[in-house]
């Protein structure tokens, strides 16, 4: 009985929520019969949804020969050491070279052309202004 009281509520709250949304725009009866196929429908589309809700929550759950408490609870988490580190800069630092690539030092930032603004007073007609507002108004 338990699966039709959830049934039950979610499909009354969308019969609620479908009559007092059409009420506006319909008549009385026409929103009540609206708002009961909602009911209704949602009352039999809550079956397949509990079902895939329940599968899914039984996917996530360890098998009955495994028991959670046999896993390990705990988090490790090493740093390596600075020199190991370093050593491994070192290693990427000299295949870079022998390979002709450039090292993480030689960096620098894209620094890309600034764009200008073109004045009127070369040679902008008004004709070509309209031209552009018509191909960038898609007119």
């Amino acid at each position: 009985m338990k699966g039709m009281t959830v049934n039950a509520c979610v499909a009354s709250l969308v019969f609620l929520l479908t009559f007092l949304i059409t009420i506006n725009h319909n008549t009385l009866m026409t929103s009540f019969m609206r708002a009961m196929l909602g009911f209704v429908v949602f009352f039999f589309l809550m079956f397949p949804m509990k079902w895939m809700i329940q599968w899914l929550v039984n996917q996530n759950q360890p098998e009955s020969g495994q028991n959670s408490r046999d896993q390990p609870s705990y988090f490790q988490v090493e740093t390596p050491d600075e020199d190991l580190l370093h050593q491994i800069q070192l290693h990427a630092n000299a295949s870079k070279e022998n390979e002709g690539l450039k090292s993480v030092d030689d960096f620098k930032p894209l620094s890309p052309p600034t764009l200008k603004r073109k004045d009127a007073s070369q040679g902008m007609k008004p004709e070509d202004i309209a031209n552009a507002v018509r191909v960038l108004s898609n007119e």
